[in-house]
């Protein structure tokens, strides 16, 4: 037996982008900002989520950019070349689970150059 699933504790880096499939699956995705921190040092990793279904459309209601979430799924890499032909590459979790920590955020609490750098 084998078992490939990852946990996941971050903020919502923007609102989600919801969309249905041709065949009428509902899907949605957003990045997780996760970050961690070692002595001094602090890195933050970028996590595009992905969710299907009913859980897409929970998604798509409640969920709100800065807003804390636990995320369980399972992992991927997405990896594709820019348009100058540089490899590109992102970590996928395509959710099973997925909790709310906390009120939706009243306040923006990310500054949009720190979320770009990070994404770089």
């Amino acid at each position: 037996m084998s078992f490939h699933r990852i946990t996941v504790i971050g903020y919502a880096g923007s609102e989600p982008d919801y969309q249905v499939t041709v065949t009428g699956k509902d899907y949605a995705y957003f990045p997780l900002y996760v970050n961690e921190r070692h002595g001094n040092s602090e890195r933050t990793y970028r996590y595009k989520i992905k969710t299907w279904n009913e859980l897409s459309l929970i998604v798509k209601d409640h969920l709100a950019k800065g807003q804390l979430l636990v995320v369980e799924g399972t992992p991927s890499v997405e990896a594709w070349r820019d348009a100058s032909g540089k490899p590109r590459a992102q970590l996928v979790v395509t959710a099973q689970t997925l909790r709310f920590l906390g009120a939706k955020p009243e306040v923006d609490e990310f500054d949009e150059e720190e979320l770009a750098e990070a994404e770089t």
